[in-house]
């Protein structure tokens, strides 16, 4: 069945890199980059959702992303070991140097930066949109 994607009923907002290359939905997308401080995480422990920030010390973050329809979603990748017992997936960081290739269409595993992330447990204000402050990204008081 072929179904045609209407970008008002467009909900994705994540792909998984190992879907883009062989997926048609896919196919007409753009790539692009999304340049963040960091993001967030949730972990699940005792059925309580806990948040953690990631971020890279001393550089802006580079993810992966596509543009379809007018709209953009970030390519996500499995977890590295380190910070998998977070979540078993992150978005795709992009070294600065190949952005380029990323755009051009390069997809070599040698430019993911994913063990290089740093992280911490943040406040669970984090998963309110009306609260939008610094301090959000700092260390938890637990």
């Amino acid at each position: 069945i072929n179904k045609q994607y209407n970008s008002k009923e467009f909900k994705l907002i994540n792909a998984r890199i190992e879907s883009i290359a062989v997926k048609s939905f896919y196919i007409k997308s753009e790539r692009c980059i999304f340049i963040a401080d960091g993001y967030y995480e949730w972990s699940k422990h005792n059925n309580k959702k806990e948040p953690y920030y990631f971020y890279l010390k001393n550089s802006l973050l580079y993810l992966g992303g596509l543009i379809i329809n007018d709209k953009a979603l970030i390519i996500t990748m499995p977890s590295n070991s380190e910070i998998s017992f977070i979540h078993h997936r992150q978005p795709l960081v992009i070294e600065e140097r190949n952005i380029s290739d990323w755009i051009q269409g390069d997809t070599k595993l040698d430019m993911y930066k994913a063990s290089k992330l740093s992280y911490h447990q943040v406040s669970k204000k984090v998963n309110n949109p009306l609260n939008n402050f610094e301090n959000l990204i700092k260390i938890s008081n637990i």
